[in-house]
């Protein structure tokens, strides 16, 4: 269960977007503006929709090289679980975060 700053955290971009996007509908809903600027924020909230699903990372699984070729599938559940493991490797590690927004 997530905290509701961790939560924020991790649906920030999402909350920005969305925030944008309303205040920007409310704008010109109050300015009655015409069709055109609709049409222009119809495009931006577009651009926005596809740079989230664009930014969504892959489906990936975590390992370490157990040889050249051969890979050993790690099982770390939990963050303490990743600390631990970073030393026990003896040389620099790439830790990736999978992040898909909120949206799965």
């Amino acid at each position: 269960m997530l905290t509701p700053s961790q939560w924020i955290h991790q649906h920030n971009f999402l909350l920005a977007g969305a925030t944008v996007c309303v205040g920007l509908a409310l704008i010109l809903l109050y300015r009655r503006s015409r069709l055109r600027w609709w049409a222009a924020w119809t495009a931006g909230v577009s651009l926005f929709v596809a740079t989230i699903f664009m930014l969504r990372t892959p489906d990936v699984t975590l390992s370490t090289p157990d040889s050249m070729l051969n890979y050993e599938e790690l099982d770390l559940p939990t963050v303490n679980a990743i600390e631990q493991a970073i030393p026990s490797f003896g040389k620099p590690v790439l830790v990736e975060i999978y992040a898909d927004l909120g949206l799965s």
